[in-house]
């Protein structure tokens, strides 16, 4: 019996060395299977166990091979301080999404310009504007461990991430303008075929990093970072609303179909970043009050 497990996890947990070589074995066998049609073989079956078996390994070696690879992070300065610092990585978090959403920002804006559309172009802006909020909000993270035990420096904070609310109110004010006028005259934004992919992948992006920033972040006192959270979220709901639309046209659905559905996503977003704006502004609102009477 001890022989029959040891034999098991000699098979299950290989050295490196064969572990390498069986993923070279695997992935040639699959390529070539592929390239010659032979799905139906006896030898495309082979391939197919083969790749099987080389992905059963790695997937068990996988969280020895994190932990080796955290170990050895912790040893580079900059690596140690964002693993172990939760506010470091939270501002890492909005720089990132700053230039990600610039840079998303301005590929539509050139895709507006050369498919000469109106509805990619009033994206573009609306991405355009949430990445000036989040720059916005950058100049009070940098300086945000200096003010935390500071009162001035709370109230400034409150200040920010209400001026932040009344903002996305505002964006949201003439999103809802434009995607009632999209919905009534029954048209919808617009992807071309070479980049339908981009756009799926940033809305994967936003959604996620959304939702990480939700669960992880949601317990952290900081009205800079929340705002930060809260403008991640707007762009992930808009970036569905956009994706939405233009798989709907590009991809079929008759015009009813498309018509009602655009409608309700159209709503839930606007309501939901509606929902947001108006959390902060109320939340900001009742803590500043509290603030005042404090000092008073």
């Amino acid at each position: 019996m001890a022989g029959l497990k040891k034999s098991i996890l000699w098979l299950l947990q290989p050295k490196t060395v064969p572990a390498l070589l069986i993923t070279v074995t695997g992935t040639v066998l699959l390529t070539y299977t592929f390239m010659t049609g032979q799905n139906d073989t006896a030898f495309g079956y082979i391939s197919y166990i083969v790749s099987a078996y080389t992905l059963t390994v790695w997937l068990i070696r996988f969280p020895r091979s994190m932990r080796g690879l955290r170990k050895w992070l912790h040893k580079t300065v900059f690596a140690d301080r964002f693993l172990s610092d939760r506010d470091y990585r939270a501002k890492l978090s909005v720089y990132a999404g700053l230039f990600i959403n610039l840079g998303y920002a301005v590929f539509k804006l050139a895709e507006s310009l050369v498919f000469r559309s109106e509805w990619l172009a009033a994206t573009a802006v609306y991405y355009l504007a949430l990445g000036f909020m989040r720059f916005m909000l950058m100049a009070g993270i940098r300086r945000m461990k200096k003010e935390e035990a500071v009162l001035p420096g709370r109230i400034r904070q409150l200040r920010r991430y209400r001026q932040t609310g009344w903002l996305m109110l505002l964006l949201n004010l003439s999103m809802a303008g434009m995607i009632i006028q999209m919905i009534w005259k029954n048209r919808s934004f617009y992807y071309p075929d070479w980049t339908i992919y981009a756009s799926a992948a940033y809305t994967f992006y936003s959604v996620t990093v959304a939702v990480i920033n939700v669960i992880k972040y949601r317990q952290m006192d900081s009205p800079l970072l929340s705002a930060a959270k809260m403008l991640s979220m707007a762009a992930a709901l808009m970036s569905l609303f956009a994706l939405q639309t233009s798989m709907l046209s590009q991809f079929g659905g008759d015009m009813a179909c498309r018509y009602w559905m655009n409608i309700l996503t159209g709503s839930c977003v606007c309501l939901l970043v509606l929902i947001l704006a108006a959390y902060m502004i109320i939340r900001s609102g009742r803590q500043l009050d509290f603030l005042a009477g404090e000092r008073s």
